[in-house]
């Protein structure tokens, strides 16, 4: 978290000012995920077609995983934001070819949900 704010160069007052706010959102997406991990790893291996989650690089997995969660469980994100965030940590810690498949399997999942069109 450190590290964020000092990239983001948040002055002292506003880190300590959003910190409870962004540790309430971490705790929600980690409970998104735990409250149906099964499930969400059971669609990430179906929808990364010939990619089982043993063999996705340790970023592609955790980054699906959390933005599934979010997807799935918190709704007020837009999916645009989740999009986005995704396949930047993706381009960020994964491999050359994470920010694309990142991006297909949160796709079809967003799409199998209803939440964005099949254009995106």
């Amino acid at each position: 978290m450190d590290a964020l704010v000092g990239i983001w160069e948040m002055p002292g007052d506003e880190r300590r000012r959003l910190r409870p706010e962004i540790e309430q959102f971490a705790v929600k997406l980690i409970e998104a995920y735990f409250s149906r991990a099964d499930e969400i790893d059971q669609r990430i291996e179906r929808l990364a077609e010939d990619w089982t989650l043993e063999r996705m690089p340790a970023a592609d997995r955790n980054v699906l995983r959390v933005a599934a969660a979010e997807l799935l469980g918190v709704s007020e994100t837009p999916v645009s934001v989740v999009f986005n965030e995704a396949v930047e940590m993706a381009k960020t810690y994964g491999t050359p070819a994470s920010g694309k498949f990142v991006n297909g399997v949160l796709a079809t999942l967003a799409r199998e949900e209803g939440r964005v069109s099949e254009k995106t």
